[in-house]
């Protein structure tokens, strides 16, 4: 599991926005959970925007042994969203869509005993749509590298650069990561659009603040039947508390704002026809996750 923390800085400090693994927490074995996110007001018109969310996410396998120093992981991802607007302005051109995200992902990482050097590399083929049609254009292709360096037990650096939407409104994102024990209680971590500062009160009892990119990307059906673009940012700022269960099984609930809102309507090449970015707004969320295997 520690080379796979690895490759979650080397290879993934930049898929922050859509759909990324919640790395707050170096990679979970399996997660899942519901958020959440309401009162965000739109500023082109009257109404209000309102988004629940489940996801899953869950390692396929233990890391398979390549050749060398190098190992593979596969990785599947669920996410559904119910995205609603409520008391919208009349002919606001986004209504209520019920979106599903699927993906695979593979991570390969080479890390030696003898090195404090890291090189991951990571690859993700995902469907975001609405299930009304789907063609060519539901399909989402990510890559990314990265390299680390462990400085001592205590921090980790990294630096990692990826391309995302190969088949459509391409976004070349880069960004450094680090994992820092600080105190024997009190860890911070950055990956890309995601800091954590943790504090464990026990073996058994977790505190987080924590900032994370949310949304994401889907090909819908349009009035007219044909394809178009709908994609939803925000940033997630809360507290939030870890409840050991038992063994590697943990609850976590949290709260805060969402800022930063931003959503667009497009073609799939990625021509905008609306946008519009709604109020800061507040969000909730529970899940469960299992810390390893």
């Amino acid at each position: 599991m520690l080379k796979i923390r690895a490759l979650a800085l080397a290879a993934c400090s930049t898929p922050a926005f859509a759909f990324g693994l919640d790395l707050s927490r170096e990679i979970d074995l399996a997660t899942t959970g519901f958020n959440y996110s309401a009162g965000m007001e739109f500023d082109t018109g009257e109404g209000e925007l309102s988004a629940a969310k489940f996801h899953a996410r869950s390692f396929l396998s233990k890391p398979v042994p390549l050749v060398g120093d190098f190992v593979f992981a596969p990785v599947f991802q669920y996410q559904g969203t119910l995205q609603e607007t409520h008391d919208a302005s009349p002919g606001f051109p986004i209504g209520d869509e019920t979106l599903h995200y699927l993906a695979l992902q593979g991570f390969v990482v080479s890390a030696s005993d003898h090195s404090p050097w890291i090189y991951g590399a990571w690859g993700r083929a995902g469907l975001g749509s609405d299930f009304q049609h789907i063609d060519g254009d539901d399909f989402q292709f990510d890559v990314a590298v990265g390299a680390g360096y462990q400085v001592n037990d205590r921090l980790l650096l990294a630096l990692g650069v990826g391309v995302f939407e190969l088949n459509g409104d391409e976004r070349l994102i880069a960004g450094p990561a680090f994992s820092w024990q600080a105190t024997d209680h009190l860890k911070l971590s950055l990956y890309g659009h995601t800091f954590d500062a943790t504090y464990a009160y026990d073996q058994d009892w977790l505190l987080s603040f924590r900032t994370e990119a949310s949304g994401g990307v889907w090909n819908i059906e349009g009035t007219d039947g044909l394809s178009q673009r709908l994609q939803f940012r925000s940033y997630l700022i809360g507290l939030h508390l870890g409840k050991r269960l038992r063994d590697s099984l943990w609850l976590d609930v949290g709260g805060g704002v969402s800022i930063a809102n931003e959503l667009e309507l497009g073609s799939p090449e990625g021509t905008t026809t609306f946008e519009d970015h709604p109020d800061n707004g507040w969000f909730v969320y529970a899940g469960l996750r299992v810390a390893s295997w």
